[in-house]
């Protein structure tokens, strides 16, 4: 195996996986951006981040403080994550005080639904795990920057008739931080190393 080399925003990448556009998935909207790495079959996907805009809803049913949106769709067929890391902080873009208050805890993770549940579970979280971040202190200002601790164990998903999402989630467990809907930007990089497994 090559030895890795560190490129920008401390991203590092494997000297064996060039730039590829064979079995890619497709990014969601102008403030996603992706390079993927690969052979066609191995695959890097890096995300960069850009003041992605997402809207956390104080009643999104059952207590539930979430938002999400969709970063990408993976190619159509069976699809292995390996495993997936990222680094992002959230700006509040609300006045603090009617939304998102100063200071909040967050949690945010990666997965293959959007999100329900404001602590994160399940396939809200299957690609990249329940992590924990803090808010904006000031309105329009970034909080301080959140890396996901761990990643999840491969995992493989029947993508042939319909194919799979990655969607970036954004839940706040304790309703009292909440007063209203609130629009936050995410801005940082994701890294997915998946397989694709074919469509036969």
């Amino acid at each position: 195996m090559a030895s890795p080399t560190a490129h920008s925003a401390g991203v590092v990448y494997l000297l064996s996986l060039p730039v590829t556009d064979a079995n890619i998935g497709a990014k969601n909207g102008a403030a996603v951006s992706v390079v993927e790495f690969g052979n066609g079959i191995i695959h890097q996907t890096v995300f960069t981040l850009t003041a992605l805009p997402l809207t956390i809803d104080n009643d999104a049913g059952a207590g539930a403080q979430v938002g999400g949106v969709k970063v990408y769709d993976f190619p159509t067929g069976q699809i292995t994550i390996l495993n997936a890391s990222g680094s992002v902080a959230l700006t509040t873009t609300s006045v603090l005080a009617d939304t998102l208050n100063a200071s909040s805890t967050y949690n945010w993770g990666v997965g293959t639904t959007i999100a329900a549940n404001s602590t994160l579970a399940t396939t809200e979280q299957d690609i990249i795990p329940t992590t924990n971040g803090t808010s904006s202190a000031t309105i329009n200002v970034a909080g301080a920057t959140s890396s996901s601790a761990s990643t999840v164990a491969p995992l493989t998903y029947n993508g042939k008739s319909t194919a799979i999402d990655a969607f970036f989630n954004v839940g706040v467990a304790n309703d009292v931080d909440l007063d209203g809907d609130a629009t936050v930007t995410v801005t940082g990089t994701i890294t997915i190393n998946w397989v694709f497994n074919g469509n036969v």
